[in-house]
């Protein structure tokens, strides 16, 4: 197998798509009419594609959570440009990112082409991680909740888990 890398170098990571568009009313209205389950607390209505980046095809995104996981979930699809035209409910991916329970999971639909969501990086997610002003508001905010909601000690041994009082 040939490389395309220098050597010492490696491949950046496949990144989210994160096309972004806006679920029409109506089709929410069609989606409560044929999805048999209760009407959900909140239905997403700012999408982002959540595959890995792609050209061409549709982009997906969930828009609503089915009170049985064992049913799917209901994903919207679109194409460049347009909102999203159909929705379907599909069952969720769930492959392990290694063998143990503790391991992640992807929380795409089974069948998504692309990588899994523990295989890339969400580029939203990653300059706001990597921005020097966010990282003082994240350890303001620690140092705020440390001061009013005491932490106990959790089983998983991951430092605490805050419990409201």
């Amino acid at each position: 197998m040939v490389s395309l890398t220098k050597p010492g170098r490696s491949m950046p990571p496949p990144r989210m798509c994160g096309t972004e568009t806006v679920m029409p009313v109506d089709l929410i209205a069609i989606m409560f009419v044929s999805v048999k389950d209760s009407a959900p607390d909140t239905v997403a209505r700012s999408l982002r594609c959540c595959l890995q980046e792609h050209s061409g095809g549709r982009h997906h995104d969930l828009v609503w959570e089915l009170d049985d996981p064992s049913d799917g979930e209901v994903w919207a699809q679109w194409a460049d440009g347009c909102p999203p035209d159909t929705f379907r409910v599909v069952p969720d991916c769930n492959t392990p990112s290694g063998p143990t329970a503790a391991d992640e999971v992807c929380t795409l639909f089974d069948g998504h082409p692309g990588c899994h969501t523990f295989e890339y990086t969400d580029p939203v997610q990653d300059a706001l991680t990597s921005d020097p002003e966010f990282q003082r508001e994240v350890r303001r905010l620690r140092k705020l909740i440390d001061r009013h909601i005491p932490r106990q000690p959790s089983s998983e041994g991951d430092g605490g888990e805050v419990e409201a009082r």
